[in-house]
C-alpha cells in the first residue's frame, strides 16, 4: 500500500481485551484468493465482544479501502463510540494471510 511515513505508538500494547464496547477496535486486511484473482478485505472487529463493525472488500489494495472502512464504521456506530476509542493496525508489518476460496 505505499511507504509508511510514520509509525504511531502501540497503545494497546497486546492487550486485546476491553471492558466495554467501542472503545478497542482492531483493524486488517486480508488477502482473499479466488478463481478471479485476489480480494482484498478490510475489516474492523470490537474486542469487547469480537463483533465486526465494518468491513469493505475490493479487487485493489489501496489506502481508500482503509479509509473507507473507517469511515464506515464511524458512521454505522458514532452514536456509540466511546470518547476515547483506540484504533489499532499492525501498520502493515505483519506478513499477508492467504485464504482461498473454491
Amino acid at each position: 500500500m505505499g511507504q509508511q511515513i510514520h509509525k504511531y505508538k502501540n497503545l494497546l500494547d497486546r492487550d486485546f481485551h476491553s471492558e466495554k464496547p467501542n472503545s478497542k477496535w482492531v483493524t486488517d486486511i486480508s488477502y482473499i484468493h479466488t478463481g478471479q484473482g485476489v480480494l482484498y478485505l478490510s475489516m474492523i472487529r470490537d474486542l469487547y465482544d469480537n463483533s465486526i463493525v465494518a468491513y469493505k472488500t475490493a479487487t485493489d489494495q489501496t489506502m481508500n479501502l482503509v479509509l473507507d472502512t473507517i469511515r464506515l464504521a464511524m458512521r454505522e456506530e458514532k452514536k456509540r463510540v466511546a470518547g476515547e476509542l483506540h484504533l489499532h493496525s499492525d501498520q502493515g508489518v505483519s506478513a499477508p494471510r492467504k485464504h482461498t476460496l473454491t
